[in-house]
């Protein structure tokens, strides 16, 4: 696990913008208890990407904010249900919000983009649709109900990733739910555990889908992404995008390493585009409360392309919705992804 002091700091040209735009440097706090996050309430975060000797900074804004009136007249999202290898059948209401993000950027060592740019990137934010129930799920929640359920494989001598435990939104075959006897036995899964385990990827997917809404995040994801090939699209009639996790690699974090006073988790993921590895990271998550809402109680998420170490993609949760930054020390570089994956 890496060290406090490989968090990087804003470069100079970013923090002169900050400072011009009465962004001060401070601490994230946590906030209340809300579902509905109040319009208004807003978190940054800091994008640094690392391709070998070059480094390039974004500040995001995220701000939540009311639906227009054509927005509010939009058919409902309809209700989801799951179908679990345990034999559940869950059931996820679902209801929209609005986030506006402002994508400012690029800044460097050596200077950032012009000032009109800058500023009309500020002025003019982009705007999002995301499922607000997925982004109010709380992932501390995860983090503990996956430790949870590893201490008790542990307990049983099992190796939790050699239990088969999965859910569709169709219903399962008898042969799966036969597979599925041996976790359901070994773990004796709650349905609000289950539920806590599988809303976990909705929760990041929204969190991920928000952001590559935004072109230009996109183009900068794209550079840590490896990517399928054209005849790997064509064959499979366009992308499929998946994240791959495993329960039984979250740790707990200490929560003056992540600068909250709330509990806080880690777990390595995967990307996956046409069942290939696009991306490897490793993510540190907590809970979704205003205004940390507006990023699925994402406060870091560590990537790296996973052929090309050189390429390396870290975004930092910085300002509260009092748009304060957290204000650090820190060398400006990247670590490689490789030594935080030693843990797991």
């Amino acid at each position: 696990m890496h060290s406090p002091d490989s968090f990087v700091a804003p470069v100079a040209s970013l923090a002169e913008f900050a400072d011009k735009h009465d962004i001060a440097f401070s601490q994230i706090a946590g906030g209340g208890n809300s579902d509905q996050p109040p319009a208004g309430d807003r978190i940054a975060m800091l994008v640094t990407l690392c391709q070998e000797f070059s480094i390039q900074q974004w500040l995001a804004i995220i701000t939540q904010d009311t639906l227009t009136k054509k927005e509010r007249e939009m058919k409902p999202l309809p209700e989801e249900v799951l179908y679990s290898s345990t034999g559940r059948e869950m059931h996820f209401t679902n209801t929209r919000s609005a986030l506006n993000v402002q994508f400012v950027g690029p800044f460097t060592l050596n200077g950032s983009a012009v000032n009109e740019e800058l500023n009309a990137q500020l002025r003019i934010p982009h705007r999002t649709l995301v499922n607000q129930e997925q982004l109010n799920f709380s992932l501390d929640r995860y983090g503990r109900t996956a430790m949870d359920l590893t201490q008790r494989c542990t307990l049983a001598e099992v190796n939790m990733s050699a239990l088969y435990h999965v859910a569709s939104p169709h219903p399962l075959s008898g042969d799966q739910l036969e597979k599925g006897k041996r976790f359901l036995n070994t773990v004796q899964p709650t349905e609000d555990e289950e539920r806590t385990v599988f809303s976990v990827s909705a929760a990041l997917n929204a969190f991920l889908s928000a952001a590559l809404d935004i072109n230009e995040f996109s183009d900068v994801a794209d550079c840590v992404l490896n990517k399928p090939s054209f005849g790997g699209i064509i064959s499979g009639f366009g992308v499929h995008r998946f994240l791959s996790y495993d329960v039984g690699t979250v740790r707990s974090m200490d929560a003056g390493y992540v600068r909250i006073t709330m509990p806080a988790y880690r777990m390595p993921l995967r990307l996956l585009l046409n069942h290939e590895t696009a991306l490897q990271a490793v993510i540190t998550m907590t809970a979704a409360r205003p205004p940390l809402q507006t990023c699925a109680g994402n406060i870091e998420v560590y990537a790296e392309h996973p052929l090309d170490p050189g390429k390396r993609l870290l975004i930092q949760s910085i300002v509260t919705k009092q748009c304060h930054i957290a204000s650090v020390r820190m060398p400006l570089d990247l670590p490689r992804l490789s030594p935080l994956l030693n843990d797991y």
